[in-house]
């Protein structure tokens, strides 16, 4: 097949292409910063972060994939500005596509083949959904009704395949130039994102709170290894608001990134990093338990070490050999666990790290190998002795003749495949020693966790009701589905679904609740899973004065509280909140005035040992709208009103809404079928032939190769997740994943180049 393509640097005029790529990009850079100036919160904090992103591009081109996973996981704000659908998002894309512009980032030529063509498909089904009339009208107007129903959100939803195609530009641009300073830059920006992500949960689970009180340290270790708390996390994502699964994209992305900067770096101190970074992430997902994603990762991880021993690994037997013993290893260290509970586990990585760390220091010292196998041997026996005392001793592990006999079995195993893993290393350095211990004693310790904690068990008793609850609402997003045959090819739209299912199933309105904002005053429909609130600072025992003016046809109840959260509550958790319901009986605005307490609330001053808090307020009637205005919230002699545009003469600017548990109305909850819905068969078509691109290795670069490893192991992680959820309806998700999904697409479409 012959091949065309498009040269930016050789068109009929280089100086007029290089003009156009300077004159948008500094449109863009004046856009975000003038947008920036005018963000209704954290505007000079934006207006730093878009400075400081714009230098450190200019100095390194490479440093977007560093910045960039810092911003999606810790610098979302609208839960604080209320701006939902164009927000700090876009002005973080905007300056970033900005400056790559006016650097001349984008100059390489794109072959044209059929694959290389197929991101652009699926992107013109993607600007055909969004109206670009209402989204101009919209970046500078506040939003007065519920996002998820206006014609808005198909850009919300589209944007992460808009961005994702111009980052998939300047990847594959970059990629061109220096690929192993890109793919470096790649996995850097995987740790930093870890990290954010690693200490947003630790604050989100209140692990800081032990830490900085300086408490001792069991109480911190305890706090750490809490596994019987509240089962849900959502880190920073506003996104999370109706639930969703954005956190479980980002993780999905993370998992094998990190574990492609284990194998990619030569370094052992950089392996370690990427090591740690791994265990920080894994962690963020262990406490989230969501059984999922425990199974994703575990299959991310799983191909990732299959295909890169496979496929770039020379010495094969070898490979596949040590393979085999890591696997039998963990599968030890489950059986130990399961018969002997953590202490057991703790026995295995005493195991492991022994062999390891004695056949280190045999070979610094020059020691008879008959003596290390005596020593190890001995050492080894003890530590069963141990393990089999505490088989007996707990009250948590089932006693019987077969476990105790599994136990040993397990025991001798974990021994024996330990020496036989490090009986010939006559070089073994202490880095390497500390990297392999480690890494197979993280992973045992993990999946104790994984199989042993409270919470994950208590959530798979209940799989088969679960899985009805899925099937039951996917007939129901079909049922809502247009029926015409330009659907069924095309699909019903970027961001359709919300809409086209309360239009098809309208009883889900009583259920998620409504609101609106007409004339500058809020209606506030019945459904008290509705939450509508601002943001505030609350301070712990003080008296608080809620003063508005409400209304209602029939006879209701107005709930208010002050309370501490972040995102949404988890079923089982007991909140920090002080409540006071009102009744509301007139059908013209007359005045209501609340007294709480705020108890509680907001005890902690620093903000990084507790949640924020805020003033929110549901309709628990059944039977009728409330129409309430000028809403304020006043400290006890005081007249100052703490909160921002109580007149909602802005819209819905500083106010935003959560859905603690009715989730399904707002989300597909299935990658496959989200496909469908939006795109129809021909978007369906068009992913499958990207995916078929994506997993053809020819294994003529090696540096190509083990990028395609990592893209096909974080690719099957995100489609085994996406039979349960779809992370992809968050852009926030969704960027990476359509960037590196399209740039392997023009990468692949190039002539073959062999390197070693």
């Amino acid at each position: 097949m012959s091949i065309k393509t498009i040269n930016y640097s050789n068109l009929p005029s280089q100086g007029l292409w290089k003009l156009a790529s300077l004159s948008i990009g500094a449109l863009l850079i004046v856009f975000s910063l003038y947008q920036a100036a005018a963000f209704p919160s954290f505007s000079v904090g934006i207006l730093t972060l878009l400075t400081a992103m714009f230098v450190l591009q200019l100095n390194n081109r490479y440093t977007w994939l560093v910045f960039l996973p810092v911003c999606l996981v810790a610098f979302d704000f609208s839960t604080f500005s209320g701006r939902f659908i164009f927000n700090e998002l876009d002005l973080i894309m905007l300056m970033l596509i900005g400056t790559a512009l006016i650097t001349h980032q984008f100059r390489h030529k794109i072959s044209l083949t059929l694959f290389s063509f197929l991101p652009f498909a699926l992107i013109t089904i993607t600007l055909v959904s969004i109206n670009f009339i209402d989204l101009w009208g919209a970046i500078n107007e506040p939003l007065t009704q519920n996002p998820y129903y206006s014609t808005l959100y198909s850009f919300k939803v589209g944007k992460g395949l808009i961005y994702g195609l111009v980052l998939a530009l300047l990847f594959y641009n970059q990629y061109k130039e220096n690929s192993t300073a890109l793919i470096k830059s790649l996995i850097v920006g995987g740790w930093l994102g870890s990290l954010i992500m690693f200490i947003v949960v630790l604050w989100e689970r209140h692990t800081l709170v032990p830490l900085f009180a300086m408490q001792p340290w069991w109480a911190i270790a305890s706090s750490l290894l809490d596994f019987t708390s509240a089962y849900r996390v959502t880190g920073l994502f506003s996104d999370m608001h109706t639930g969703g699964e954005a956190i479980d994209g980002i993780y999905l992305l993370l998992v094998p990134l990190n574990f492609f900067g284990f194998y990619w770096f030569e370094r052992n101190n950089l392996r370690f990093i990427s090591l740690i970074a791994l265990f920080m992430v894994c962690y963020c997902i262990m406490v989230g338990f969501t059984r999922a994603t425990y199974f994703s990762m575990a299959i991310s991880l799983f191909s990732f070490a299959v295909l890169f021993q496979l496929l770039i690994n020379q010495d094969k037997k070898a490979s596949l050999r040590n393979m085999l013993i890591y696997v039998t290893l963990l599968a030890s260290s489950y059986m130990i666990f399961a018969n002997a509970g953590y202490v057991g586990v703790v026995c295995f990585c005493a195991i492991i790290c022994l062999g390891f760390f004695g056949k280190w220091l045999q070979n610094q010292l020059q020691l008879s190998p008959n003596l290390f196998i005596l020593a190890y041997s001995m050492l080894c026996v003890l530590i069963s002795l141990f393990a089999i005392k505490t088989h007996f001793d707990s009250r948590w592990v089932t006693h019987s003749a077969l476990n105790f006999i599994l136990l040993i079995l397990a025991l001798i195993i974990a021994s024996s495949l330990t020496y036989l893993s490090v009986k010939s290393q006559q070089k073994l350095l202490l880095s390497n020693v500390i990297l392999r211990s480690s890494g197979i004693s993280i992973v045992a310790i993990m999946m104790a966790i994984a199989f042993g904690g409270t919470q994950i068990n208590s959530r798979m008793e209940t799989i088969s009701q679960d899985i009805q609850i899925r099937l039951n609402h996917w007939q129901n997003i079909l049922s809502s589905s247009n029926d015409s045959a330009l659907t069924f090819i095309t699909g019903n739209g970027v961001g359709s679904m919300p809409l086209n299912y309360v239009l098809a199933h309208p009883q889900t309105v009583e259920e998620v609740g409504s609101f609106s904002i007409n004339d500058q005053k809020l209606t506030l429909g019945s459904g008290d899973d509705l939450a509508f609130g601002q943001r505030v600072e609350i301070s712990p025992d003080t008296t608080y004065n809620i003063n508005l003016k409400a209304s209602s046809q029939a006879p209701s109840r107005l709930s208010i509280f002050l309370c501490e959260r972040n995102v949404i509550f988890a079923s089982n958790f007991v909140a920090n909140c002080a409540a006071k319901t009102v009744p509301i009986l007139n059908t013209s605005m007359t005045a209501i005035t609340a007294v709480i307490n705020s108890k509680n609330v907001g005890l902690y001053e620093s903000s990084l040992m507790r949640w924020p808090t805020l003033l929110y307020i549901k309709n628990t009637s059944k039977n009728s709208p409330l129409t309430l205005d000028n809403i304020s919230l006043t400290k006890e002699e005081s007249t100052t009103n703490l909160l921002d545009n109580a007149n909602f003469e802005q819209g819905l600017d500083k106010w935003f809404f959560y859905n603690d548990f009715q989730h399904l109305p707002w989300h597909i909850k299935n990658v496959y079928l989200s496909i469908y819905y939006q795109f129809g068969l021909l978007g369906m078509l068009i992913v499958a032939l990207m995916l078929l691109k994506a997993v053809n290795i020819k294994r003529e670069d090696i540096v190509k190769t083990a990028f395609q490893v990592f893209l096909i192991s974080y690719l099957l992680g995100m489609f085994s997740f996406g039979l349960f959820g779809d992370p992809l309806d968050s852009a926030r998700a969704s960027i990476y994943f359509f960037m590196l999904l399209f740039a392997i697409q023009f990468i692949n479409s190039e002539s073959p180049k062999v390197t070693n």
